[in-house]
């Protein structure tokens, strides 16, 4: 369990209420909380800030609580990457969840 459990969830709910399906339009691979535009908010929109508006988040203490960015004083590479490990695994799960509950044959992508 990683200090960065909550906030994630919290943003993942967030992202369920406002964007349904989000989870399937993440990069992995890309996925880096440190960077504007390849942390959740920015591969889901073109930039962070309207990206944070168009989820109704208003604040900076706002946006930390949601696991969208991190306090000043923990922001720096080594939290960075604790927070993204946690969105990471978090995602990773819910796809993985999603996969083994469907028909074999939606799995293989044989069913309609």
């Amino acid at each position: 369990m990683s200090r960065y459990d909550a906030v994630v969830a919290a943003g993942m709910a967030r992202l369920d209420e406002q964007v349904p399906g989000w989870e399937w339009r993440i990069s992995l691979a890309n996925l880096n909380v440190g960077s504007c535009s390849n942390c959740v908010v920015g591969q889901l929109s073109a930039d962070y800030a309207a990206g944070l508006e168009s989820l109704g988040v208003n604040t900076f203490v706002e946006a930390v609580s949601l696991g969208f960015a991190l306090p000043p004083g923990d922001a720096h590479i080594v939290t960075y990457a604790g927070l993204t490990r946690a969105w990471k695994y978090a995602i990773s799960d819910r796809l993985a969840a999603v996969a083994s509950s469907a028909p074999q044959a939606e799995r293989r992508g044989m069913g309609e």
